[in-house]
């Protein structure tokens, strides 16, 4: 049991006096860390941390963009409560998406246009394809399809396939079926004949990975120029080089990748979600292509295991330089990991994020609404001046460590917070409300004169209603 008492009489003493210590947090970089004793945590670092993004400006910290709704179902064929799947954007910016079987497309304005239907209605994975004009191949477990300039064609030769990506200039697919892998003719999404009088090298080929050694093929991903291939054996494979020259490794076991969509190329790393172990990478070590699976999600990997499940998705959100990573199906909450800063935090949504895609600057995003919420809305982009998501306003919150002391029991007298923008703040020590809510314009310093005292010092802000920023945290204190 902790001692806290809250003091109601201020104390006036000269903070340079002996016995006064001050502590200053200007540095939130470090991100939130859910692996260590509160007490260990680098000064850095904070023991809770949601809804806060790394502010460009600097190490500071702010209430993350909102995601402000761009397209709705309204005077479309698209039903209520739809899981939107976004495939990309085509070369007149138009944002390509999927809904059950059909494929549309939708206007930066909101308007959609259908274009065609998939092979299945299972979740597509996309590789985007073609020179001079770019479009999107479709793997989602009938033949191979090609979607471009707003018509969706089927490609009747290929293998059915629900994984596809590229190497080498050939289309590389696979099917749910086992550890085959096909490769197109270069240069050539249609051509998948294999047995003919005449076959030459530029033709399609087709490979077993891991022949006889058991388990499917879960996911196939690349790093550098290698295909990366999981299977659910537990074996990471890697193909490297051109036919007739290429190459396949074994670089990974034990790996219980969950499944299509929770591996993902992410800089020179694969980061991939592990049903056992949590948020992994896998990186090249050597200039001669070697490879090791290491830990990538340290920080929080032990809340991430207590959340994660069938649906665990990885989103390579380029744009912001971030890497989000959904538990399971169902969750409102992203992991999201800053390559800028290398700290990790938590964004919370009112809906589950269903598709995340980063296209130019900009950030799309699909949530499923339900009959209450949000029911028509088809997708969001992220946008710094949204402080609210389907009526619900964005609440942030962190939590920093313990203040650093050595004798049993601490005096908290002076905090000082140092906030820019706009919003409401709130300050908390122990559960205990210290600033309730303080309207913030531009930059202020906001002051607590209240005394605490406790063997545990634990300080929280929260903010909402604005793009808060949060600079510096200063506390003055005595320990007793």
């Amino acid at each position: 049991m902790h001692l806290c008492q809250v003091v109601e009489i201020v104390l006036v003493r000269d903070s340079n006096k002996a016995g006064t210590s001050q502590v200053s947090v200007i540095d939130f970089s470090g991100g939130v860390n859910l692996a260590d004793s509160p007490y260990s945590l680098k000064q850095n670092q904070l023991v809770t941390m949601q809804n806060w993004q790394f502010a460009p400006t600097g190490a500071g910290i702010e209430l993350r963009d909102g995601a402000k709704v761009m397209t709705t179902n309204l005077e479309t064929s698209v039903p209520l409560y739809s899981k939107v799947n976004l495939l990309g954007v085509d070369d007149d910016g138009d944002v390509l998406f999927s809904v059950g079987q059909g494929v549309y497309s939708s206007t930066a304005g909101g308007v959609v246009t259908v274009l065609g239907d998939m092979s299945s209605d299972s979740i597509p994975v996309i590789e985007p394809w073609g020179d001079p004009l770019t479009g999107h191949l479709i793997a989602s477990g009938g033949n191979l399809q090609y979607l471009l300039s707003g018509t969706v064609s089927t490609v009747d030769t290929s293998p059915d396939c629900d994984i596809v990506s590229k190497i080498g200039g050939r289309v590389v697919i696979s099917g749910d079926d086992g550890a085959r892998v096909f490769f197109s003719g270069v240069g050539d999404h249609e051509n998948w004949v294999i047995d003919s009088d005449t076959w030459t090298d530029a033709d399609a080929l087709w490979v077993d990975i891991g022949y006889k050694s058991g388990g499917k093929i879960s996911t196939i991903t690349k790093i550098d120029k290698d295909l990366v291939i999981f299977k659910t054996d537990g074996i990471v494979y890697k193909l490297t080089g051109d036919y007739p020259d290429w190459h396949i490794f074994e670089v990974g076991h034990n790996v219980n990748n969950i499944g299509r969509f929770s591996a993902k190329q992410f800089g020179n790393d694969v980061v991939f979600v592990d049903e056992n172990y949590g948020i992994h990478k896998l990186s090249l070590i050597s200039d001669f292509g070697d490879m090791k699976v290491s830990q990538y999600g340290r920080e929080v990997n032990t809340q991430f295991l207590k959340e994660v499940g069938e649906g665990a998705t990885v989103w390579n959100v380029m744009c912001r330089g971030e890497l989000w990573v959904k538990p399971a199906d169902g969750s409102k909450r992203v992991f999201v990991h800053s390559s800028v800063y290398g700290g990790w935090g938590v964004y919370t949504f009112p809906l589950e994020p269903i598709s995340v895609l980063s296209a130019g600057r900009t950030v799309y995003l699909s949530m499923q609404g339900n009959e209450t919420t949000a029911g028509g809305n088809l997708i969001y982009t992220l946008d710094p001046s949204t402080y609210s998501e389907a009526g619900v306003a964005i609440q942030a919150s962190l939590t920093l460590r313990p203040l650093p002391v050595n004798t049993g029991v601490t005096l908290l007298k002076k905090s000082t917070i140092a906030v820019a923008g706009s919003g409401n703040v709130t300050y908390s020590v122990n559960e205990h409300n210290f600033i309730t809510s303080e309207s913030v314009s531009g930059a202020e310093t906001l002051l607590s004169f209240q005394n605490f005292i406790s063997d545990d010092v634990r300080m929280s802000i929260g903010a909402t209603g604005g793009k808060t920023q949060l600079n510096k945290v200063s506390v003055e204190f005595v320990e007793i």
